[in-house]
């Protein structure tokens, strides 16, 4: 038991290396969720429950990465007094559970407190914000109803497509005019991937690091966080597979 313990912690506490950033605690959740605009999805579980175990084993093999860009992740170790003290306040006995959270002004109106097992994740979240999707259509708001089907876009089945064909659909409609580039969200994208970068840079995944420091400068190329991510490419230059990001040659016209 003591092994499984120590594996559950090593899983949840490392989950940014396989592409999820994990907040600690609920203020925490609560506070970007607002600064942010987005849903959260707080898990609770407990890391002496062999089902909680499981969940964490299945979360670091990347079945929820396809949510990763669109919703915020908190932690909520069920041990801990103030968050055993939550889950009573909501009259929930069973664990694991993703409480979801929208905090998207327009959203939260409609998207109340919602309890969902982590078997019926993708369900539910399809469920949801599908049916916000066709509530903001029928309104005539199309930006918020695309918004709404872009969050379940990523969700990797036949619901995933669903969403994302929406979306697809309203672009076509061209009911939305689309803005250029917005230097404020280029600049958030690009500190979101020098973020990610020197995450990978402390726990040694430098070949991955080196791509999103890439994207840092693809995203917002003549900025200041585009020069610290030059520097960290410099720095960790000689510790990646050239050939990875060797770009490929036109060979067109090409004889053998």
């Amino acid at each position: 038991m003591l092994k499984k313990t120590t594996l559950l912690f090593l899983v949840i506490f490392t989950c940014s290396l396989f592409g999820i950033k994990w907040l600690r605690g609920y203020e925490e959740g609560i506070k970007e969720g607002t600064k942010q605009e987005k849903p959260v999805l707080f898990l609770y579980f407990n890391p002496k429950q062999e089902e909680s175990l499981k969940l964490s084993y299945a979360i670091s093999k990347g079945h929820l990465d396809g949510l990763k860009d669109k919703f915020l992740f908190v932690e909520m170790n069920a041990t801990k007094k103030e968050n055993a003290d939550r889950l009573k306040s909501y009259k929930i006995n069973e664990i694991p559970m993703f409480i979801l959270q929208d905090f998207e002004p327009k959203r939260k109106l409609s998207v109340k407190m919602l309890f969902i097992q982590p078997t019926q994740i993708f369900n539910a979240l399809f469920e949801v914000y599908s049916k916000l999707g066709n509530q903001f259509m029928g309104l005539g708001d199309v930006e918020a109803a695309r918004d709404a089907y872009d969050l379940i876009s990523g969700i990797p089945n036949e619901l995933g497509a669903k969403a994302e064909n929406a979306v697809k659909q309203i672009d076509k409609s061209g009911k939305i005019k689309r803005k250029g580039s917005n230097k404020t969200d280029d600049l958030k994208k690009a500190q979101s991937y020098f973020d990610q970068a020197i995450i990978f840079i402390k726990n040694g995944s430098f070949d991955k690091a080196y791509l999103y420091l890439e994207k840092v400068i693809e995203t917002s190329p003549k900025s200041k966080i585009a020069k610290k991510a030059q520097t960290e490419m410099d720095k960790i230059y000689d510790k990646v597979d050239k050939s990875k990001f060797l770009k490929k040659k036109d060979t067109k016209g090409s004889k053998k």
